[in-house]
Parts: structure tokens; sequence; C-alpha cells
């Protein structure tokens, strides 16, 4: 089960900023869970798997566990497994125009700087512990 972890990152759109993610129902469709939805680094013992969850995300870590807190909520699921958490760094490039006093006048000019940018990577899976 652990190769579609590896489809759903290459499924994923590239992007320059945000969160994304893409979810798998690995089970018949359930309705949308509309309690609060737990994080856990373990199965539940009395659960279901209902998908297969990959988040990706220049914003923070809260940010990204929000995102999976929501897809598995999609899924109907009411527990969220964390199965692996990574961290990449990319080097971007960015230009911008800045707009300064020189004697009586504006003048503007573009600057351009390499910045690194972090992406946090979650995968998970997501859980039913309703019914069981």
């Amino acid at each position: 089960m652990r190769w579609w972890f590896g489809l759903l990152l290459m499924l994923a759109l590239p992007s320059c900023s945000g969160t994304r993610s893409s979810s798998f129902a690995t089970s018949a469709h359930a309705p949308a869970f509309r309690g609060l939805v737990r994080v856990a680094s373990v199965q539940p013992q009395r659960g279901s798997e209902v998908g297969i969850i990959t988040v990706e995300s220049v914003e923070t870590l809260v940010q990204a566990i929000e995102e999976l807190k929501r897809r598995t909520a999609e899924l109907g699921g009411d527990v969220a497994i964390v199965d692996r958490y990574t961290t990449s760094y990319h080097m971007e490039t960015h230009t911008s125009t800045q707009t300064y006093q020189c004697g009586n006048s504006s003048c503007t000019r573009q600057t351009t700087q390499e910045v690194q940018v972090e992406t946090l990577h979650l995968q998970g899976r997501a859980f039913t512990t309703r019914g069981n």
C-alpha cells in the first residue's frame, strides 16, 4: 500500500507557494466526517483505513497538519496518522522593483535575490474509528 504515496506525490502539480494536497480513498465512499479529527503517529487499534493523503506546504507545519485533517474528514475519517514527515529545500530567484528617493525625484531599480525555500512533506493515512 505504501507505493501509493509515491504515486500521489508524482500527481501533485508543482507550485511556488501555499499548500497543496491529494488523497485517495482505499475503502468504500463514506460521508465526510464533521467532528474533530485527531492526529496520531500510530494506527488506532479499532480503526479502519479509509484513505491515503499527501500534503506539501511552504507554509507552517500547523497549516500542513490542518490540511491533513481536512483531507481526512473529507474521506470520512476521524483519525489522521502521520506515516512520514520530511523537509526539502530548493533555491528560487525572486525579482522585485524598488522605488527610492534620488534628488528631487523618485528612481526605481530591479533587484534579484536567491532565496532558500523550505517545503514540508507529510504522508499519512485516514482512519475511521466510528462503528468499530
